[in-house]
């Protein structure tokens, strides 16, 4: 019964920290898959609204993995999630339509990685980035801020976008210095 008072209480979790980063994929692989299903084995986790994982390290061996944690944290909060500060590894682009399992996401951070926004680095970034977050903003109708993280500490490398929906001409898009 205790256990049992414990599993349950995992249900009432509002943020979720989760890093791996420079650990190997194949020693965190099954850590990962140990916790998600004692989270499943829990119950929805109709509490949570902030998701920070960092598994930015993990290299496109283990794409099928990063699918299905996804996957498997759309399941668990997708309906309640609105902060996803997460780093994925891809070789390409992010799937964009995956957003769509977060109906309400109003804020997403993102790596500044030119693979990971399937931008080609001669292009100019400004331009591309807002095409991208345009096509996320059209998936996630109540995002409100993309941030772009830089690799500095201090933040310096960071890019701000704002979504504003009340716009006469229709949505837009304002990038915040």
């Amino acid at each position: 019964m205790m256990a049992r008072a414990r599993m349950q209480s995992l249900t009432r979790l509002r943020q979720l920290s989760i890093g791996a980063a420079l650990s190997p994929p194949r020693e965190t692989i099954p850590g990962l898959q140990h916790m998600l299903n004692a989270l499943e084995a829990a119950g929805r986790l109709d509490a949570l609204t902030v998701l920070d994982f960092d598994l930015f390290q993990w290299d496109d061996i283990e794409l099928e993995t990063v699918s299905t944690f996804v996957r498997r944290w759309a399941t668990l909060c997708g309906p309640t999630l609105e902060v996803w500060r997460g780093r994925l590894p891809f070789t390409g682009s992010w799937p964009l339509n995956d957003f769509a399992a977060f109906p309400r996401l109003r804020v997403i951070y993102l790596p500044k990685d030119y693979r990971v926004l399937n931008i080609a680095a001669r292009l100019d970034l400004a331009v591309d980035v807002s095409r991208y977050i345009g096509d996320i903003i059209h998936i996630c109708n109540t995002l409100e801020e993309v941030k772009i993280t830089g690799n500095s500490v201090d933040g310096s490398l960071d890019t701000s976008w704002m979504v504003d929906r009340r716009s006469p001409s229709g949505t837009t898009l304002r990038r915040v210095e």
